[in-house]
């Protein structure tokens, strides 16, 4: 009688949260872009989390395995209310959203939706996959094989809607970001763990080393990753890269050049050290070398990779990736200057003018002013009339700079509190031989940054008044010309509603040398594209 009594209740409160929510959503479900259906997506979210985690916690106490310990009715119970509460809500939704998807196919909320199930579910199969192959491959725990059921199942359903219903809002390439770093991440560890093992098996046959690698956790990692990498990223697209995969590719670009220099930079490094300063066996020394051969190589892989998905063109893209390559260039020249300078003039307990340090910080900063050179030299060939008012150039002078600006404000108090403890005969300890240099480059690299702005501004500066005037595009998708349109420009897209007519990077450079400072009508089709002027 208890047991009937209470599935009542569960019943009751079941329907009543079904029914709050239908409210709710109808009441907030107006307009074009159906307002509601963030939340409801949210809410469905929500739903299909709370009912596949009990589904794999029911699996679990289920099929418990070799590593199960412990009484399972706690779990069952807990798992079951779960999923008696959460199904009906997550069905109830979801036949709502796949109705309003038909007629708001723009709408944001699944492209969010997606986003989220594809960063749970996804990394949960990851785990769920590489425990099973870590098992099968070498000594792991006995795996939970209901988890890559239950996972798997999702993320298969929710692939199948994807693709009758793909997401078409503005950031319809967020899910498959997702995915794409999920995988990327992933086959990243796991390739460069083959490639630690490989490299360490070749350096211990020529000396003795420390350490046995474990070659089945690396396969497992590899295996389980690169095929959520193919599938996500290596894939067709459906269109040409929006801000999103665009953003998504040159800040990888940045890391895996990132990565590859700093591992380079420390073998530089590790062999100034032991040619001038260790007295160490050098195969002792060297036994860093397989790990930092393995990161490096793996860093340069996805950077070459990556870099050649940014194209050869001087896009926005890849001025934000060369743009962040000389901001993190300045910045590390800056932290190694000070460094250096502070062992010069001012050794301490603190900072110790060792040999190895002053080999490993000399190093930094010459990798770190030849990074800055380099990008930075990239940028000024550039025709400037046309790198002048770019985005990535102006967000690396301004908003570089003031960084480097507070950091050299910070230095500068630091300064000037001990100087006035020095007037004042207050007895502190502090020094200037850190304060004093930061504030000097940190200074320097702010004066750099602030010329070249207002030369930039000089040059794109014009005595005539430009109107405001209306660009009504009519297209499939208008890609990043809302970027390089003038300021004074208001932009009207139309969607036409198929595939045909994509603006690309250089149809937008195109299209605003065609506009001019006119209003016009640009029509986009599979021909290319054609302005007529508009009042």
């Amino acid at each position: 009688m208890g047991g009937l009594l209470a599935l009542l209740i569960l019943g009751g409160i079941v329907v009543g949260v079904i029914a709050m929510v239908r409210r709710v959503m109808e009441k907030r479900a107006g307009g074009p872009s159906g307002g509601g259906d963030v939340i409801a997506y949210l809410l469905l979210a929500l739903a299909i989390g709370v009912a596949a985690f009990a589904l794999a916690e029911l699996g679990r106490a289920a099929f418990p395995g070799d590593s199960f310990v412990g009484d399972t009715s706690q779990r069952v119970a807990t798992s079951l209310a779960g999923l008696v509460v959460a199904t009906p809500i997550a069905v109830f939704l979801w036949r709502r959203e796949a109705k309003r998807r038909l007629v708001y196919p723009r709408a944001v909320g699944w492209t969010v939706y997606l986003s989220l199930i594809e960063a749970v579910f996804m990394t949960s199969l990851v785990i769920a996959a590489y425990s099973i192959l870590n098992w099968l491959l070498s000594d792991g725990r006995q795996p939970d094989w209901t988890d890559f059921l239950v996972f798997g199942g999702v993320v298969v359903f929710h692939e199948i809607a994807t693709r009758r219903t793909p997401p078409r809002s503005d950031g319809s390439d967020l899910p498959r970001v997702v995915g794409s770093a999920i995988g990327l991440i992933t086959t990243a560890i796991g390739l460069g763990g083959i490639l630690y093992w490989l490299l360490q098996t070749l350096y211990s046959t020529l000396t003795a080393t420390a350490g046995d690698p474990e070659l089945g956790t690396w396969l497992a990692i590899f295996l389980v990753g690169a095929p959520v990498w193919l599938f996500r990223w290596w894939r067709p697209w459906p269109d040409v890269a929006g801000a999103l995969r665009n953003a998504w590719t040159f800040l990888v670009a940045v890391a895996g050049l990132s990565t590859a220099v700093g591992a380079l930079a420390g073998i530089v490094i590790g062999t100034l050290d032991y040619l001038l300063a260790d007295t160490a066996s050098a195969g002792r020394h060297f036994e860093f070398l397989p790990a930092a051969l393995a990161i490096g190589i793996v860093g340069g892989l996805v950077w070459g990779h990556h870099r050649r998905r940014l194209g050869p063109e001087r896009t926005d893209p890849v001025r934000a990736y060369e743009y962040s390559m000389s901001a993190i260039g300045l910045g590390f020249a800056i932290g190694a200057g000070t460094a250096l300078t502070a062992m010069a003039f001012g050794p301490s307990d603190l900072v110790r003018p060792d040999a190895d340090v002053v080999i490993a910080v000399a190093t930094i900063l010459g990798f770190a002013l030849g990074v800055w050179l380099w990008f930075w030299s990239k940028a000024t060939r550039a025709p400037r009339e046309m790198e002048a008012g770019t985005t990535p150039r102006r967000f690396y002078l301004v908003g570089f700079a003031v960084v480097t600006g507070l950091v050299s404000a910070g230095a500068l108090i630091g300064t000037l509190v001990v100087l006035f403890q020095r007037l004042l005969d207050s007895g502190g300890d502090d020094t200037l031989a850190i304060q004093a240099p930061l504030f000097i480059f940190a200074g320097l690299a702010t004066w750099h940054l602030l010329r070249v702005n207002a030369q930039d501004r000089d040059l794109i500066a014009s005595d005539r008044v430009v109107t405001p005037f209306k660009v009504t595009l009519v297209c499939s998708h208008p890609g990043s010309i809302a970027t390089v349109l003038p300021k004074e420009a208001k932009l009207a897209v139309i969607y036409r509603g198929d595939d045909v007519g994509i603006v690309d990077d250089t149809m937008a450079s195109e299209i605003v040398e065609a506009v001019g400072h006119t209003s016009s009508l640009v029509w986009v089709d599979e021909d290319g594209f054609r302005v007529a002027p508009s009042s």
